[in-house]
This record gives C-alpha cells, sequence and structure tokens, in this order.
C-alpha cells in the first residue's frame, strides 16, 4: 500500500481505550484490498494505522473510522459510572 497514517488518541483509561478497541474492530473496510486497518492499544492511548492504495480512500476511511470513534467516546461518557452517579 502506498499510502499510510497512524493516529495516536488519548482516551481517560486504558480500558477505555479497549472498549473503543473492541467496539471499533467489528466494523471491518469495506474494500479490504484497497484499505487496511490495524488497531492497538497502549496503555490509555488508542493506537490506529491506516494503510491505503490512494489518497482519497485514506481520507474517506479515516473520517468514517473518527465519526465511528466519537460515536464511541460519546456513548462512553454517557453511560460511564460517573455519568449515572450525577
Amino acid at each position: 500500500m502506498e499510502h499510510c497514517v497512524t493516529m495516536r488518541i488519548p482516551l481517560p483509561s486504558a480500558e477505555e481505550a479497549e472498549i473503543a478497541k473492541k467496539t471499533l474492530q467489528v466494523d471491518k473496510e469495506p474494500k479490504p484490498q484497497e484499505c487496511k486497518r490495524t488497531i492497538s492499544v497502549e496503555n490509555e492511548m488508542l493506537i490506529v494505522k491506516f494503510e491505503a492504495k490512494t489518497l482519497r480512500v485514506l481520507r474517506v476511511a479515516t473520517n468514517w473510522f473518527l465519526d465511528m470513534l466519537m460515536l464511541s467516546v460519546e456513548t462512553m461518557e454517557m453511560f460511564s459510572p460517573s455519568a449515572i452517579s450525577e
């Protein structure tokens, strides 16, 4: 693959990083022959690497991923123990 981007996204805790990873890993790339995504966790850091054949595919994949990440984070915030006790 010609184009690559790696994102290191800090989350509040290692547990939330792992939850985000498990949630986001479920959805596979629609065209795996054109784009590959790897997700890992280091402590509270979610690490996502994209490899794509074209910049357009890379842009679409990263935009979609960031939208899904925002949804996951908002959901965790809504249902976290601290949110429930408020």
